[in-house]
């Protein structure tokens, strides 16, 4: 054999595929095209020849190209067509599918299996199944519960190819739903109704598919009611039209089915119909036991009420409401109070003279309603006219009479009126009543009733002008007895007119003494009649003679003087004078004189010359001695003057003593008087010279019993006001006052500074007074800090007794108070108007206490001073309006003084008054430092910003929030970040195609903030779309190259809609997406690359991969078709003159005519070849090398030839790589146009 060559074709000995191809010897070949079509049968040609020239053909009988796998179908779980994804049962489990498909090359052989996954048969391993057999059923096994399993099916076709395709899988649920709770209404009114809600049904394996419901009259359930009716996944269902009985329990049982079709049933507590309202009870206005009928009230309003009744479905709700009539609300709204049976409204407006109704309304279980009313109440805001008091008169010193003009009330009618008749320490009870529009008096003497302690009582009268007379028979008489009218009525609203007032003590009674007498005259005179509260009108006098005359006269009291003569006055003969002196207010006092004798005796010396008194006394005696003036004492003694003595409340009176002869003693002693504390006394002397023949009259001046001590006053630590706390260094102030004698006077008070608890005296000092008020100071310096003391203050009195009081007491305190923290804070305004704020904490004091607190805003490191204005309080903060000065510096100032004025400045940190806003930076999409405009991942999403800053204060607080626009937070709700420059929300869910947009907020220590936006990132969650991957430049194919030392590459229609095709990567590799070959470049924009450096292996194939990447960082990689390295030139054929016989000479003139073959390339094979002519091998000057693709012969008639010359045909041959290799024919002369050719130019082809 010479040579064979191969073809291959889609038809029986056709070339359709590949042309013949020369493999020299070789009796195998292979082709590495990429261009078989799957499912086509292909024939291979084989043409032999031998050294003689002889050519054999033999075709193939064909053979299929399959090179898809078995086409796979849907696998179902369950035996049925329809896929289940829940079953209950865990002994055995079933598939089926539909029949898997190969169209070329059949269907071989098929398995099943089971996985935890869809991948692998982790759980039972693939079984084989027989032919034509499209389910299985896997049995004795023991699933999960909760557990997914997959049905994996694999099927392989005649040349091996392998399918395989797992069921969406089927999860064991062998568990029935976690029961739940079903709720109806506990009661209900309707009979033709029954309506229900359910909820926490669970199943956390297989879920809720669906739910059914029934009514019952009884549990177990008999479905009397509505049998099971599905209504799927509603939790709350509504039957209507049916017939309930009255008073009868209804119950709701539902059914919770799972997706495997297990269930579980829960029932209702029940439900009962009750179709009778409450029965109605009563309303009473007030919350007293009994009911109102007038009311003083303008806003708040009570009422309660009882004997509401439901014994079926129980009282559920109370609701109560105010109106001008029944049911109405014109005041109060229907207002529920609960179970409440009363109720207040505080803020209900009411109006003088209406009258307003309550009204109650009960609802049962069932809801079923029941109203009642009270009777109504008139709201009365106006007091009753108490009528008018006047023309109070004494009567007898016994009755007073009273006149008033009765009392009337416009809205609720006459009111019950009293009359008050007060004096100091008792009373008199009136009652009046009205007959016939006559008054009658009730009150008799033993009606009185007296009591010390109220000194008030009240006089029960009803309205209407009248005149009352008040028995006041026993009355102890007051300075002064006030009359007033209360009334009071029906709203129990009062009034009490004015008071008025009249005299309530007699005149003071006086002194009457004879002033002259002779024998038919005397002459009288009187002094000390007075009345201090009224007048004294008329003194009546009444004279008795002899115990039998009387004369009674009734006499102005207008002098003190009067003169009576008469001839019925005989020596010897006695009189007695008496007098009423009688006062405005129609009381009187009376006064009796000593009888007197005629004719009147002379005093061997002056009585004007006796006495001077001295008067001692205590509780029960009273020693009286009294001496002549001017020197008469001794003289008094020679004469035998006697002396008898009385002590009287008034001048010449023995109200005390009678008057007791004593002799010449001028000195005496009672031992047995009783004296009244704060009573006025006189000592009387009478003189005589005639063992009281005659006799003058003497009396001391009055004198003030005193027998109790002093009335303690109050006594205050301090000067103006009372100290709780002195500092240690401070000086001692002590103020009294109310120290108080009513008999006699204070005259001293000593002031005692206490220590506690051991009550030694640590201070004393002693001064005169003249009150019970007074102050004193002085420095201590023995306290000790922290000690408690008291003040005692003692004062006496004239009379030597004392009493004594102390102060509240207070405390030493050497220490200001201490600890403390300030916080200050400026929110900027405008204007230079700025809100700030502080305050403070942990300031104490554990002596005095903090008693003040004095803030200011200064600036920064300013002193706080006495001129310093400041604010006073006793809050620990603050806030307030104030005028700063921008970008100034200021600091809070506390001062905090304790009780003892001992003080610590506090200071805070120092806040620059900031007006203007953080100042802003970038803010990147992403958690890189360089901004992203697109993502991929639709869980998540990050932002990078720059520090903000601000040059006045700090920034204490950012936020960050994301949203669908610009500054907006539909995604994620504000977040604070603090002073971090980035943050991510990793279970936020993005929309594919949205666009998201990151916002920071910060605020400065001023409250100013600040908000920058991103530019938004949109969520591309698609890799881009595949393009064209060339092997060669300009998106031109090539399948084979030449060199060794570069590989190129191209590409286009690489896509994505979202965010666009931003770069690519490439590779070289000796498998498609492998990079064995060149790692991947840099990311590039440009769709081609040329690999430099190359060292490819001759017959290789190399595939250059793109990776297209998107704006999102998606990338979607495609490889080339591969390009295979033939770095050999094809083997050069043979090429002769002619067509299909050698020539060796031709006419001038003449077509010139080539063919050519067994050109071949075994490893690319030839693409084209070229032909030219030329005067030598190789040349081509008489015609340029053509190409003429793969035409193994050409010709052409426009070649000049000339005569005598030889011309060569060459021809080149070129391979898919570009390696081209030339032959050239031997050559023909050239002979004269028409001339005949010798025979030995033509010769057969070798």
């Amino acid at each position: 054999m010479w040579y064979y060559k191969w073809a291959i074709g889609t038809q029986e000995c056709g070339t359709q595929v590949q042309a013949y191809v020369n493999v020299g010897k070789e009796t195998q070949a292979s082709s590495y095209k990429s261009d078989f079509v799957s499912g086509l049968l292909y024939y291979v040609s084989v043409v032999g020849r031998n050294q003689a020239g002889l050519l054999s053909k033999i075709c193939s009988e064909g053979t299929l190209y399959d090179d898809s796998p078995p086409v796979t179908s849907l696998v179902r779980d369950g035996e049925g067509a329809v896929d289940i994804d829940y079953q209950s049962f865990i002994g055995s489990l079933s598939a089926n599918w539909n029949a898997f498909t190969d169209d070329h090359s059949e269907i071989k052989e098929c398995s099943v299996g089971l996985g935890l996954t869809n991948e692998t048969d982790d759980y039972y391993a693939f079984t084989l199944v027989s032919s034509g057999m499209t389910k299985h059923q896997f049995t004795s096994l023991t699933l999960t519960s909760g557990t997914r399993y997959f049905a994996i099916v694999t099927c392989s076709n005649g040349l091996g190819l392998v399918s395989k395709r797992s069921s969406d899988g089927i999860k064991i649920d062998a568990t029935p739903p976690v029961l739940g709770k079903v709720t109806t209404s506990e009661y209900q009114s309707m009979l033709d109704v029954v309506e229900a809600v359910w909820s926490g049904f669970l199943d956390v394996e297989s879920l809720i598919d669906s739910y059914s419901w029934s009514i019952d009259r009884q549990i177990p359930m008999r479905q009397d009611v509505q049998p099971f009716t599905n209504v799927r996944l509603s939790e709350g269902a509504t039957s209507s039209n049916l017939t309930l009985r009255p008073n009868t329990t209804y119950y709701v049982s539902v059914r919770a089915f799972n997706r495997a079709g297990l269930h579980s049933t829960k029932s209702s507590d029940g439900l009962i119909t009750d179709i009778s309202p409450p029965t109605a009870g009563s309303v009473v206005d007030g919350l007293g036991e009994d009911d109102v009928d007038w009311l003083y009230v303008d806003s708040e309003i009570g009422a309660r009420w009882y004997d509401f009744d439901d014994p079926e479905s129980g009282i559920q709700l109370y609701r109560w409401s105010v109106g001008t009539n029944e049911e109405g609300c014109q005041v109060l709204l229907a207002t529920s109070v609960t179970l409440s049976t009363s109720a207040v409204c505080s803020n209900c407006s009411f109006i003088s003279g209406v009258k307003y109704f309550i009204t109650v309304e009960a609802m049962n279980g069932a809801g079923l309603k029941t109203t009642a009313y009270s009777d109504g109440f008139t709201v009365d805001l106006t007091a009753p006219e108490t009528g008018a008091i006047s023309g109070l008169k004494w009567i007898d010193n016994s009755m007073l009479q009273i006149n008033w003009t009765g009392g009337t009330d416009d809205e609720s009618g006459p009111p019950s009126c009293s009359v008050h008749v007060v004096a100091s320490g008792q009373w008199e009870i009136v009652k009046l009543l009205e007959s016939n529009g006559e008054q009658t008096n009730i009150v008799s003497s033993g009606e009185q009733a007296v009591d010390g302690s109220s000194g008030e009582q009240a006089i029960d009268v009803s309205s209407g002008e009248q005149t009352i007379d008040v028995n006041t028979t026993g009355f102890s008489y007051s300075q002064v007895v006030s009359v007033y009218v209360n009334c009071t009525n029906r709203a129990l609203v009062s009034a009490t007119s004015p008071s008025i007032s009249i005299d309530g003590t007699p005149p003071t009674s006086g002194l009457i003494s004879l002033l002259q007498q002779g024998n038919n005259f005397f002459s009288l005179k009187w002094d000390g009649f007075h009345d201090t509260e009224s007048i004294v009108e008329f003194l009546e006098l009444n004279i008795e003679f002899n115990s039998t005359s009387e004369i009674l006269l009734l006499l102005p009291y207008k002098g003190s003087f009067y003169e009576h003569r008469t001839d019925t006055f005989l020596p010897g003969s006695s009189w007695t004078v008496s007098a009423n002196a009688v006062s405005s207010s129609g009381l009187t006092s009376s006064v009796v004189t000593e009888s007197f004798d005629f004719p009147p005796l002379v005093d061997p010396i002056n009585s004007a010359d006796c006495c001077d008194f001295t008067i001692e006394y205590n509780s029960t005696t009273i020693t009286v001695s009294w001496d002549w003036r001017n020197g008469l004492t001794a003289k008094s003694s020679e004469l035998g003057y006697r002396y008898r003595y009385s002590i009287g409340s008034i001048a010449g009176g023995a109200q005390i003593r009678n008057y007791t002869d004593v002799g010449i003693v001028r000195e005496a002693v009672c031992r047995d008087c009783l004296l009244l504390t704060g009573a006025v006394y006189f000592v009387n002397l009478h003189v005589s010279s005639d063992n009281f023949a005659s006799y003058t009259a003497h009396q001391s001046d009055d004198f003030l019993i005193d027998l109790t001590s002093p009335l303690a006053g109050e006594v205050v630590d301090g000067l103006n006001a009372d100290k709780e706390f002195y500092k240690i260094t401070e000086m001692f102030f002590a103020t009294w006052s109310g120290f108080a004698d009513p008999e006699s006077v204070i005259e001293t008070c000593s002031v005692y500074v206490v220590e506690l608890p051991s009550k030694n005296s640590i201070w004393s000092k002693e001064q005169l007074v003249s009150n019970g008020t007074g102050t004193t100071s002085g420095k201590i310096d023995s306290w000790t800090h922290g000690n408690e003391y008291v003040t005692k203050v003692v004062c006496e009195s004239s009379t030597g007794l004392s009493t004594e009081a102390s102060s509240d007491g207070f405390s030493v305190d050497a220490t200001p108070p201490a600890g403390g923290i300030v916080v200050f804070s400026i929110d900027s305004l405008w204007n230079g108007l700025a809100n700030v704020s502080g305050s403070w904490s942990s300031i104490g004091d554990g002596e005095s206490g903090v008693a003040l607190y004095e803030w200011a805003v200064v600036k920064a490191r300013e002193e706080f001073t006495n001129q310093t204005v400041a604010t006073a309080t006793k809050k620990t903060s603050f806030s307030a309006s104030i005028n700063l000065t921008a970008s100034a510096e200021y600091e809070l100032v506390v001062n905090a003084s304790n009780f003892a004025g001992l003080y610590t400045i506090y200071r805070s940190k120092s806040i620059v008054h900031d007006v203007t806003s953080p100042e802003s930076y970038h803010i990147f999409d992403g958690a890189g430092a360089t901004d992203i405009d697109y993502q991929f991942s639709t869980i998540g999403i990050s932002a990078t910003w720059g520090q903000m800053t601000d040059d006045e204060t700090i920034i204490i607080d950012c936020v960050w929030y994301v949203g669908t626009e610009p500054g907006s937070a539909q995604l994620l709700s504000p977040q604070s970040v603090g002073l971090q420059t980035n943050a991510s929300c990793w279970h936020c869910v993005l929309t594919p195609g949205m666009t998201y947009f990151s916002s920071v907020t910060c605020r400065n220590a001023a409250g100013l903030e600040t908000v920058v936006t991103s530019d938004g990132v949109l969520v591309d969650p698609t890799r881009p779309v595949s393009g064209l991957v060339y092997d060669g430049r300009g998106r031109e194919d090539v399948a084979y190259q030449l060199v060794t030392s570069f590989s190129d590459c191209s590409w286009n229609n690489f896509t994505d809609p979202e965010s666009g095709v931003v770069g690519y990567r490439t590779c070289l590799g000796t498998s498609p997406g492998l990079c064995d070959t060149r790692e991947r470049a840099d990311k590039i924009v440009s769709t081609e690359w040329r690999f430099l450096g190359l060292a490819l292996r001759h017959g290789g194939v190399y595939y250059c991969s793109v990776m297209g990447i998107n704006a999102a960082g998606l990338s979607r990689v495609v490889s080339s078709d591969g390009i295979t390295i033939d770095v050999t030139v094809p083997s050069p054929g043979i090429v002769i003159d002619g067509v299909d016989e050698d020539i060796d000479c031709q006419n001038a003139g003449s077509s010139v005519l080539a063919s050519w073959f067994d050109f071949y390339d075994v490893e690319s094979g030839i693409v084209a070849y070229e032909w030219g002519v030329g005067s030598s091998k190789g040349n081509d000057d008489l015609q340029e090398f053509t190409l003429v693709n793969l035409l193994l012969s050409a010709g052409n008639a426009n070649v000049t030839l000339e005569s005598g010359k030889m011309f060569y045909v060459t021809v080149r041959a070129e391979n898919a790589a570009g390696g081209k290799s030339s032959a050239s024919s031997d050559g023909v002369l050239v002979f004269e146009e028409n001339s005949p050719l010798p025979l030995s130019c033509v010769s057969l082809r070798p």
